[in-house]
């Protein structure tokens, strides 16, 4: 039992790790592209 809990929380803190860094990722993505139209306004 104890291990079943230790299991999901393990799996549970990797997912939101997992998730926070596809989100970094895509606003990184994101302020890329900006930067880039911004340029090419100019």
């Amino acid at each position: 039992m104890e291990f079943a809990t230790w299991l999901k929380r393990k799996f549970f803190i990797v997912h939101k790790e997992v998730l926070y860094s596809l989100e970094v990722k895509t606003r990184i993505k994101e302020k890329v592209l900006r930067n880039r139209n911004i340029i090419y306004n100019l």
